[in-house]
């Protein structure tokens, strides 16, 4: 499942400023807004090697990986299935458990 996020940053963005002007607080992506705008770079200047955030609104997991100039280079939107976890490889956990 790709979110408004993971397909069109710049309509995501858009969508944002709408209802930020509009008021419409509980139409805000306020999660992705903090997790994915201000933690993020902060954790890749840090070389943190792998982020994920619960997007509780779109049920899925968002991975980053390697960190590169400020930002993570990879990223990826899970629904289902499973992940190795770069600290842990040889563990694999199911996404579904993870979410709400």
């Amino acid at each position: 499942m790709t979110t408004l996020y993971d397909a069109d940053f710049y309509g995501w963005i858009q969508a944002q400023a709408k209802w930020l002007k509009a008021r419409n607080w509980e139409q805000l992506d306020t999660e992705n807004l903090k997790d994915l705008q201000v933690k993020r770079p902060i954790y890749a200047r840090a070389g943190i090697p792998e982020y994920w955030v619960v997007n509780l609104r779109e049920r899925s997991l968002v991975v980053m990986r390697s960190p590169t100039d400020g930002d993570y280079s990879s990223q990826v939107t899970l629904t289902s299935g499973t992940l190795q976890p770069l600290a842990s490889p040889d563990l694999s956990l199911a996404v579904e458990p993870l979410l709400p």
